[in-house]
């Protein structure tokens, strides 16, 4: 089953993340031609309607990248910054970051992860 069709079976419209909640939307046209997008001011991820499931499933994994990111402080002020963490500095972020996506949206991470899905990437 594609994903977008798995998360409105589950009646997925959001992403929690602790200190906010993203609103999850599938739209026809994203601005600049994009795949998908996250808006972390306004809390917000759209991916294209037209993305196959393989692909939808790895935008969709990097738009909550960029959340987690947001989340274990990496804002989009950053943007061209250069960060001195180390590899174990960014490895801990991330995995606490991630941990936390895991645990506050378990229906969506197992539709994300779902074994019988396309990957066709």
């Amino acid at each position: 089953m594609h994903i977008f069709d798995q998360i409105a079976a589950l009646e997925i419209l959001h992403v929690e993340l602790g200190f906010s909640r993203y609103r999850l939307r599938v739209v026809e046209q994203l601005p600049d031609d994009e795949w998908a997008h996250t808006d972390t001011d306004t809390h917000e991820i759209a991916l294209r309607c037209d993305l196959e499931d393989g692909p939808a499933r790895e935008f969709l994994m990097h738009e909550l990248t960029h959340c987690v990111l947001e989340v274990v402080g990496y804002t989009s002020e950053d943007v061209g910054k250069i960060h001195g963490d180390t590899n174990e500095d960014m490895t801990t972020k991330l995995s606490r970051g991630f941990l936390l996506l895991c645990r506050l949206n378990p229906e969506l991470m197992s539709a994300l992860c779902d074994d019988e899905a396309s990957l066709d990437l």
